[in-house]
């Protein structure tokens, strides 16, 4: 009996460990989702631990038996040409921010309540968040994740070209469509002038930089053509 009474001790010391873990990796994602709001970027999946909520195209609940530790906000970037940079700079900085703020609350509450099991809690809690929130402002890539760290930097790099020319590509992509399906060619030519002055520098083979060229040679073929000759299939936008 006393051998089964220390595993329970020791489980129940474990579940409250992760128990913490998971708080601080909640506290970590509201951050990004916030900062994901005010910056105008649409969520698309939220994951704490094992818990997901993936939105396709309805928001739906799961449990991931493969994910026990880590969290994720997917939240593509909208807007490439409205201060992209800038969001990008405060949606990188929302996880770690919100870990550093929640570190310092409870800081401050363990301080003002007796010392005891719970204010232990409270620190261990504390000190896990400054933690999270640090060691995530450290640059590293392990595909096909990057820490907030990298993101930031990689805001400020060469990187920012390829990634303001996906998300102008993506904002422009129903336009696109809907310009080849009414079949105005000097609209299609505009915005694929526009979406190529942005893809200068940006590899050859990217399949978005393929997709404009392809939307320049079909307004190339199209313009001076009326309606019924202009026999231009519609193509797949969707990369």
């Amino acid at each position: 009996m006393d051998r089964l009474l220390k595993l329970a001790h020791l489980l129940a010391i474990v579940f409250a460990i992760y128990a913490c873990y998971l708080a601080i990796i909640a506290v970590h994602e509201a951050g990004h989702l916030v900062a994901a709001k005010l910056c105008g970027f649409p969520l698309k999946e939220l994951r704490i631990g094992p818990l997901q909520w993936l939105k396709e195209p309805n928001w739906k609940f799961a449990i991931r038996k493969d994910s026990f530790f880590g969290g994720i906000v997917r939240a593509p970037p909208t807007k490439g040409r409205n201060s992209l940079r800038l969001r990008l700079l405060i949606y990188g900085l929302g996880g770690p921010a919100a870990n550093i703020v929640f570190s310092v609350c409870g800081w401050c509450l363990g301080r003002a309540i007796p010392e005891n099991r719970v204010a232990g809690l409270i620190a261990l809690c504390s000190a896990g968040s400054l933690l999270i929130g640090l060691i995530n402002l450290i640059p590293a890539h392990v595909e096909p994740y990057s820490t907030d760290g990298q993101k930031i930097i990689d805001a400020f790099s060469k990187k920012f070209r390829e990634v303001r020319f996906a998300v102008c590509y993506l904002d422009s992509k129903d336009e696109l469509k809907s310009a080849l399906r009414a079949k105005d060619f000097e609209l299609l030519k505009r915005i694929g002038q526009e979406l190529a002055s942005l893809a200068d520098g940006i590899p050859e083979d990217n399949k978005a930089v393929i997709a404009v060229r392809r939307v320049l040679e079909i307004s190339d073929r199209g313009i001076g053509l009326s309606a019924a000759e202009a026999d231009v299939p519609i193509e797949d936008l969707s990369r």
